[in-house]
């Protein structure tokens, strides 16, 4: 199964905060077998989040979100 993280925050974006979230993920996904094929960081900008949502959900079958770090 093909999965994908969506990760959102103009602070990870920009390098500002590390990104422990998308790390922890990875490994839980790989424990259960997943195949994690993208991770993905979006800003705080809503177009740019419904883009990278639709896209995501075109080309995987488990898509994970994450923000507010």
């Amino acid at each position: 199964m093909q999965a994908e993280l969506v990760m959102i925050g103009s602070e990870l974006l920009l390098g500002q905060n590390v990104d422990t979230n998308a790390t922890y993920l990875a490994q839980q996904l790989a424990d259960l077998g997943l195949n994690l094929f993208y991770k993905t960081t979006v800003g705080d900008n809503l177009s740019r989040m419904v883009a990278v949502l639709r896209q995501a959900l075109d080309r995987s079958e488990v898509v994970i979100t994450s923000g507010g770090l």
